[in-house]
C-alpha cells in the first residue's frame, strides 16, 4: 500500500524527469538555431545534426527503456486484464 512518502518521491521522481526533458529540448533549440545559422558551412551543419540525432536517439531509448511492456524495457508490462466471464 503506498504512502504519503511513497507518491512525495514519486512526484520528485516525475518533477526530475520533466526537468531533464525540458533542458534537452531547449538544447535542440539552440543545436537547431546554430545549424540554421550554420547553413553555409556544410562540416559544421553535418556535426549539428549529427548531434541533434544522437540527443533524439537518447531521448527514444530513454523513453522506450521506461515504457512497460516495449522491448529493453526494464519496467514489467501491465497485468493483463481478467477475461469476462461468458455471456449467457
Amino acid at each position: 500500500m503506498a504512502t504519503l512518502d511513497d507518491v512525495h518521491a514519486a512526484v520528485a521522481a516525475q518533477t526530475s524527469v520533466v526537468a531533464a526533458v525540458t533542458t534537452l529540448l531547449q538544447q535542440l533549440s539552440a543545436q537547431l538555431s546554430a545549424a540554421i545559422a550554420n547553413a553555409d558551412d556544410p562540416a559544421k551543419l553535418q556535426e549539428l545534426v549529427d548531434e541533434i540525432n544522437a540527443n533524439a536517439n537518447s531521448l527514444a531509448n530513454a523513453v522506450a527503456a521506461n515504457t512497460p511492456g516495449t522491448p529493453g524495457s526494464t519496467q514489467p508490462a501491465p497485468a493483463p486484464e481478467p477475461a469476462a466471464p461468458p455471456a449467457t
